[in-house]
C-alpha cells in the first residue's frame, strides 16, 4: 500500500518498480532521496535493503513488478492523494515505456484515488503524453520542478523555467488534467531576469501563468542550501499566483533552525507573512468534493 507522509501538499507516496535516479539540474545536489536510498541499502529488513540494494543508482525491479502493482489495489477505498515516485523521478529517460504504462493503467483501475507525478525532465513527460501513453484519466496531475530560473554554467545561462513551456504542451493535450510546478528546494528567483535582460518585463514569467498549481519551499535537512533571498521570492511568487489565478501553495522556509523559531513552529514552519497558503488546485477539490485531508 502507499505509505502515508508529512508532506504538505500530498497524503501518501507510493514508489513502484523503479529505484535510483541521475542528477540533472542544481536542484538535485542534496537529494534527500538520494540520502534516504543509501540508508535502507542497509536496513535491517530484507525486503527494503533488497530493493535499494543498489542505493541510487537507477534500476528497473522487473522482479518486483507485479508485487508493486497489487499495491495500487491496497491503497484502500477511501480516496487519498497519492504522489507517485516520491524516491526517483519516472519520467527519466531509463524507465520503460511498459512500466510507466503500467503505473498508468493501474491508476485507473484505482481510479477513486488522484495521483501526481513529478518529474525534472518534462519533455519526455510531455512527449510521452502526446504519443506513447495511453488510458490518462482525469485523476491525474502532471508537474515539473524548477529550482530556479535560470542559473550561468561557465560562459552559458541555463534556462529552467522553460520546463514550464512542455506542461503547457501537456495541458493542450489533455485539457482536464492538472499541472504544477514544484518550486522546491528554492534556488534562486523564480522569474527571469537575473542573467538575462527582457525588454518586455511581461515574459519574465514565461509560460507559468499557464500552470494550475505552484508549490514553493526551501531546502531542509543536512547542509541545507538557504539562500537569504528566499522569502523574498516566496513573496513574489505569491503575489504573482495571486494576479494571475494560479494556485499558490506554500510548504515550508525551509532549514531546521527557521523551524524552530516559535512564530513558525505551530504551522510547521509554513507561515509566510503571517498566513498559511495551504491552497489545493481546483481539479484536486472537485476529485474530493473538497480538500483531500
Amino acid at each position: 500500500m502507499a505509505n502515508k507522509t508529512a508532506i504538505s501538499w500530498t497524503g501518501y507516496t507510493l514508489n513502484p518498480i523503479i529505484t535510483g535516479c541521475t542528477p540533472v539540474s542544481p536542484g538535485c545536489g542534496r537529494c534527500w532521496a538520494n540520502d534516504s536510498a543509501h540508508r535502507m541499502k542497509n536496513n535491517p529488513n530484507p525486503k527494503i535493503s533488497n530493493r535499494y540494494r543498489f542505493a541510487f543508482d537507477f534500476h528497473v525491479h522487473r522482479d518486483l513488478m507485479a508485487y508493486d502493482l497489487e499495491k495500487f489495489d491496497k491503497i484502500g477505498g477511501v480516496p487519498k492523494l497519492v504522489f507517485l515516485g516520491s524516491m526517483t523521478d519516472l519520467f527519466q529517460g531509463r524507465v520503460p515505456l511498459d512500466v510507466l504504462q503500467a503505473i498508468v493503467d493501474k491508476t485507473q483501475e484505482n481510479s477513486q484515488h488522484y495521483y501526481m507525478f513529478l518529474t525534472k525532465r518534462p519533455a519526455r513527460m510531455s512527449r510521452l503524453l502526446h504519443d506513447g501513453l495511453e488510458n490518462i484519466g482525469p485523476n491525474l496531475g502532471f508537474g515539473t520542478t524548477i529550482e530556479m530560473a535560470e542559473y550561468q554554467e561557465d560562459d552559458r545561462v541555463i534556462v529552467l523555467q522553460d520546463r514550464a513551456e512542455y506542461l503547457a504542451d501537456i495541458k493542450e493535450a489533455h485539457p482536464g488534467n492538472m499541472t504544477f510546478v514544484s518550486y522546491e528546494p528554492a534556488l534562486g528567483p523564480l522569474s527571469r531576469g537575473e542573467y538575462t535582460y527582457f525588454p518586455d518585463t511581461s515574459r519574465l514569467w514565461g509560460d507559468l501563468d499557464k500552470v494550475d498549481w505552484i508549490i514553493a519551499g526551501g531546502e531542509s535537512g543536512s547542509d541545507c542550501r538557504l539562500p537569504e533571498r528566499r522569502f523574498d521570492w516566496f513573496k513574489e511568487v505569491r503575489d504573482f499566483c495571486v494576479s494571475h489565478g494560479v494556485t499558490f501553495h506554500y510548504k515550508q522556509g525551509g532549514g531546521n533552525s527557521y523551524c524552530k523559531h516559535s512564530d513558525h513552529k505551530a504551522k510547521g514552519c509554513r507561515l509566510l507573512d503571517g498566513q498559511l497558503w495551504d491552497q489545493f488546485p481546483r481539479q484536486i477539490l472537485q476529485h474530493f468534493g473538497g480538500r483531500p485531508f
